[in-house]
Order: structure tokens, then sequence, then C-alpha cells
């Protein structure tokens, strides 16, 4: 009996880390992913902007799969068809982020894409990623409250801040946009002091897989898990920047290089960070707030 409970919690949090990572890499970097591979096969600006639509709602149906395994997980006894599960989706904050992702979409590409438009648009974005994701790993079949759900507010700001800054790179920031020299290479060289650094911290402050998993839930111990990973790969990206620093590299390869660099540095450091001051400033949640 305890080796079952033990698989359906690993089950669980395999499924709950998937997700977290689906939503906050998957929807934040789909939009760069698709335009990369059109600018290698050369189609137009129409053909990236349908399919960016097409990815961002699978990744919100599989969501939507992933939170009906983790409930059939945790309550094996409901033993939920997808008949039963359709109507808990339909009441669970994956519905209205969903709702709001598509209409983030069509709104876009109805006013086109200046950069006022990608900045609101950012923000709504982040709002419908973090609403999708929330009812995703929400265990219940109603909405949970804020306490049990405040693991999703870094998350949402990391992306907020990351979507803000890809915004401002084709309009603001890569301007000539031949060649990776738009970021200081200062830039790089403070994130690979920094990063560790935030991992110190967040190992002090958190130590969040070493408590009693009893007391979390599938989000709250996500979380932590795609922290500790971006943080892992932006140290990563940043000390590849660092490599060949006196050279600068022109061509696709070098400015995308430059670009991911720059975006996983950005969104890594900003949830990190949130994470930080979301833990000093909210008490944790008791042993009575998940039975």
């Amino acid at each position: 009996m305890t080796e079952q409970v033990t698989t359906s919690e690993a089950v669980v949090n395999r499924s709950a880390v998937t997700a977290v990572f689906l939503m906050v890499l998957g929807l934040t970097y789909s939009d760069d992913v698709v335009e990369f591979v059109s600018v290698l096969t050369g189609h137009g600006p129409g053909f990236h902007h349908g399919i960016v639509f097409l990815v961002d709602c699978l990744l919100v149906l599989a969501a939507a799969v992933l939170k009906w395994r983790i409930m059939r997980r945790v309550d094996p006894a409901s033993a939920l068809g997808p008949r039963e599960f359709l109507p808990v989706l339909l009441r669970s904050w994956w519905a209205a982020g969903a709702a709001l992702l598509v209409a983030v979409h069509v709104v876009t590409a109805v006013l086109g894409l200046s950069l006022g438009v990608k900045l609101v648009g950012s923000a709504f974005f982040a709002v419908a990623m973090g609403l999708v994701l929330v009812g995703a790993l929400d265990t219940t079949s109603t909405r949970a409250g804020a306490a049990a759900n405040g693991w999703i507010v870094p998350l949402v700001t990391g992306t907020l801040v990351v979507q803000t800054a890809t915004a401002l790179w084709f309009d603001v920031i890569s301007i000539a946009g031949d060649c990776a020299d738009e970021i200081a290479t200062d830039f790089f060289a403070q994130m690979v002091q920094v990063i560790p650094l935030l991992l110190i911290t967040l190992g002090l402050e958190m130590n969040v897989l070493r408590r009693n998993r009893a007391l979390h839930t599938p989000g709250q111990y996500a979380a932590p898990v795609l922290t500790v990973l971006m943080l892992c790969l932006a140290e990563l990206l940043a000390f590849s920047m660092l490599v060949a620093a006196n050279r600068i590299g022109c061509g696709v390869a070098a400015v995308w290089h430059e670009y991911v660099a720059f975006a996983v540095c950005v969104q890594a450091t900003s949830i990190a960070l949130a994470t930080v001051v979301w833990l000093l400033l909210v008490p944790p949640p008791s042993s009575a707030d998940h039975p």
C-alpha cells in the first residue's frame, strides 16, 4: 500500500513538473521557436502567427490532459471519466485562462504587432498562462484559494518580465539584428555571479523539496523544480556568451544564441527574485491547509 501511494505521488509530481514546463517555457517561447523555424524555411508572418496559435492551443489542451491524470492519481476512488472530468475542467481556472489566451491571440492578430500592443498583450498573456497552470494543478473540484496557489505568483512575474523584455528586443534593443553585439558582455558576466547567489538564497529560504511533501500541492512541488533548473540553464547560457566575448559573432545562429541567453537569464532571475520576495512576505502553508 505504501509503495502504491509513493508511486502515485511520483506520477503526480512528474505530471506537475511537466505541466509547469509546458506552460512557463512552452507558452513563453513557442512564438520564438516558430519564428526561428519560419525564418529558416522562408515562410511569411501569416504562417508564423497561425502556427503559434495552434501550438499554444495544443499546449493548453496538454495541460488539461495532465490535470486529468493528476486528479485520477490523487483520488483513484473517483475514477473520473471524460464526461465527469469535462465539467470539472470548465469550472476551474483552466477555462478562464484558455479563453483569455485565445482572446489575446485574436486581438493581437486584429490590431497588429505594434510595440504597445505587444506590451499590453504580454501582461494578459502572463495572466492567462498563470490561470491555465493553476487550473491544471488544482487537485480539487473547485477553484482553490489564493493561499494554496500562491506558488504561481513568481512564475507569472517572471513570465511577464521576459515577455516584456522580448517584446522590446526587436523594437528597441536589437536594431541592426545582424550581429550578436546588442547585449553588453558585462550583463552576462554579472549573471554568472548573481545566479549562484540566487541558487544559494533559494536553497536556504525555500528548502522545499526536503520538507514534508504531504503539506504541498503539485504546484508547490513543481515550481521550485522549474526555478532551479532554469537558473542552472541560465548560468550555462551566460557562460557560453563569455567564452569568446572578445569576438563579435554574426549570422542567424549568433543572434539567436544571444537572444536566447538574454531571455532565459531574464526569466530565470526574475522568477528567482520574485520567489525570494514571495517567501519573505507570505508565511508558509500549515498542515491544516493541506489535509
